[in-house]
């Protein structure tokens, strides 16, 4: 990331180049020019690209002449990324594939509050649940939005498919494959009552060890900077435990041992996802 070398050969953006904004930004020669307030509306990784080097010195992206390039990312990425800038258009309207997009520049350029908003809006984004469960993995959120999508996969006649098992990871995979053998064998856990805190729901969160959501007010802090809460394991998730030790669906180590998560943190099941989630299934 630096100002541009020659800002003349660069072509204005179609959408994003208002003559009355303040921030110029230069993408694959694509001239883009924004309000800067959007970009230090927080605390950010992409607010010190507009730092100047030394007291007195120009600010980076105050003019043509400075226009910040950005390296490693498409025009189009940084235009779907300005979508989210953009409130003109309702943000329900993204597609997933597009949130995808907006994720891993809010990652890369570390907006805490707007990813939760981001987070909020996916929830109510249509796709599919392997997809969500890919997407939702990659970027290390709380899998307890996943549960309704585990079910799904539990629930449904067809198995997984090889190119599924690739999408969300051997691991994951492998929880998906027990939980349906018990899910679609046991008729107390096939009844209409799916929600939080429903037995079915409590049996999918042991069988992939997923802990309880914690519910903290959001705050601006970074997600990896937050406090990593701890598991509290009441009388319901002791039942359960023991339950579900008795039953033979979860293993005793796993009946015994509470662990711990944080949302936006990666837990130790997403790396070991991570470790394996290349490999060839057999």
């Amino acid at each position: 990331m630096s100002t541009a070398d020659n800002p003349l050969s660069l072509i204005h953006h179609k959408k994003f180049c208002s003559p009355s904004s303040d921030l110029f930004i230069a993408v694959e020669k694509i001239l883009f020019r924004v309000d800067s307030s959007f970009f230090r509306s927080e605390p950010n990784e992409f607010a010190k690209l507009m730092t100047p080097v030394s007291p007195g010195a120009q600010t980076p992206g105050s003019d043509l002449s400075t226009a910040i390039i950005l390296n490693g990312l498409s025009s189009e990425d940084f235009a779907t990324f300005l979508f989210f800038y953009n409130q003109i258009y309702p943000l329900r309207d993204a597609a997933y594939e597009e949130w995808e997009v907006i994720l891993t520049l809010l990652d890369r350029w570390s907006f805490p509050a707007f990813r939760y908003q981001a987070i909020i809006e996916l929830q109510n984004t249509p796709m599919p649940d392997v997809k969500r469960i890919e997407l939702y993995h990659n970027h290390y959120l709380d899998r307890n939005y996943l549960i309704p999508c585990y079910i799904s996969l539990c629930e449904r006649r067809e198995p997984l498919t090889t190119e599924e098992v690739k999408q969300i990871g051997i691991p994951t995979a492998a929880h998906v494959i027990t939980a349906r053998e018990h899910v679609q064998h046991v008729s107390h856990l096939t009844s209409r009552d799916k929600g939080p805190g429903s037995h079915l729901y409590e049996v999918i969160r042991q069988i992939f060890n997923i802990p309880p959501p914690e519910i903290v007010p959001f705050t601006t802090i970074a997600p990896h900077q937050q406090p990593r809460p701890q598991q509290k394991q009441g009388p319901v998730v002791r039942r359960m435990r023991s339950e579900l030790q008795q039953a033979k669906l979860i293993p005793q180590e796993l009946a015994a041992t509470p662990t711990s998560t944080s949302t936006g943190m990666k837990t130790q099941q997403w790396e070991e996802a991570n470790e394996t989630k290349d490999e060839t299934p057999l």
